[in-house]
């Protein structure tokens, strides 16, 4: 598994830690490890933090579901029937994802992060004017374009989202980084919508933050809430 991460994925950094006690006799101690285990991982972490949920023992899949729930981290899960990853729902309605929001910094201190108003995004435009799409496309809109057209409205974070062919390169109904910037620097993320051969859309995403772990949070966060309605 720790070769297949590094050469097919291109991970760099890959580890394996071994869940003490855990076998076909399942104790309730060993799930107990587990979990004091998942929280110590999480809270060394540096970066993005997302449970995997799939495989092994469901009892498990149910322990990261409720440790994730307790720290406010997602948990995905693959299934077979599914052509995304399903992310499971948080089980107290007031716990928020850990995901740092991405911002725009501030080029003189580096120290301080745009906020967008509810009104108007960063380049002074209305929300409702965020999505900017051609009217004559419609038909090739997949019926999930409609709630990503409002989760994308509603995200601090996205200053305009245009229609883009390029971004028929990200993965089916899923997030990539795309490989240019804007003029200014600030990054541009690319969502592949996919309900069939002749109905998909292939949007990009300018957000406001200019550096590498902006990027990297934005998708993080992108990719987990768009999980849940594709």
């Amino acid at each position: 598994m720790k070769l297949f991460f590094e050469r097919e994925l291109g991970q760099q950094q890959v580890s394996l830690v071994p869940l003490p006690g855990i076998d076909y006799e399942l104790e309730g101690s060993s799930l107990e490890r587990m979990a004091e285990l998942l929280k110590q991982l999480a809270e060394s972490a540096k970066g993005i933090v997302t449970f995997a949920a799939t495989g092994g023992f469901k009892a498990q899949a149910m322990i990261m579901a409720v440790v994730g729930s307790q720290l406010g981290i997602p948990v995905c899960y693959i299934h077979e029937q599914y052509k995304s990853l399903v992310y499971l729902p948080y089980l107290q309605p007031e716990v928020q994802p850990r995901i740092p929001r991405a911002g725009l910094p501030d080029r003189a201190s580096g120290t301080e992060s745009y906020r967008a108003s509810g009104t108007e995004s960063f380049s002074g435009r209305p929300r409702s004017e965020v999505i900017q799409l051609q009217v004559d496309s419609s038909h090739h809109r997949p019926r999930s374009w409609v709630k990503v057209e409002k989760l994308l409205r509603d995200i601090p974070w996205v200053d305009l989202v245009r229609y883009d062919p390029h971004a028929y390169s990200a993965p089916k109904n899923s997030v990539k980084a795309a490989n240019r910037k804007t003029e200014d620097g600030r990054h541009i993320l690319w969502i592949h919508l996919h309900q069939s051969q002749d109905t998909h859309l292939a949007v990009r995403v300018e957000t406001t933050g200019y550096t590498p772990e902006h990027l990297e949070q934005a998708a993080a966060e992108l990719r987990e809430r768009l999980g849940r309605l594709v």
